[in-house]
């Protein structure tokens, strides 16, 4: 890891490191890749939403909490179809941010989920 943080490759090592089967390099790119746009203090996710939050204090995870629990999952997976939708027709490189933002809001959903079975 670099003094600014990780990097596409070390998060690829990573994945690599802790799941112990080869292949899916590309797959794992795109997971890296999510991770650095959602976390990045250059990235989308800290300049609009964030703001030096926490990932729990973020309107991304405390909306939800608000609309309940039905509502709150059907919140997240609006937003993710959202993002699925804005990202046709733009330009290949504002697709893809679009489309790993739509997946930020999908793991968001999940967790969401896991959330209310934790009780």
């Amino acid at each position: 890891m670099s003094s600014d943080g990780p990097t596409r490759e070390s998060l690829v090592a990573a994945l690599v490191a802790a799941t112990g089967v080869s292949g899916y390099e590309q797959f794992r790119g795109q997971v890296a890749d999510l991770v650095l746009q959602a976390t990045s203090p250059r990235g989308k996710g800290e300049e609009r939403h964030a703001r030096g939050r926490a990932w729990e204090d973020q309107p991304i995870v405390r909306i939800p909490g608000v609309l309940g629990p039905v509502a709150g999952q059907g919140y997240l997976i609006g937003q993710s179809i959202k993002k699925m939708e804005e990202s046709l027709g733009l330009p290949p490189e504002r697709a893809r941010a679009e489309l790993l933002g739509a997946a930020v809001y999908a793991l968001a959903a999940a967790e969401e989920v896991e959330r209310r079975q934790r009780g």
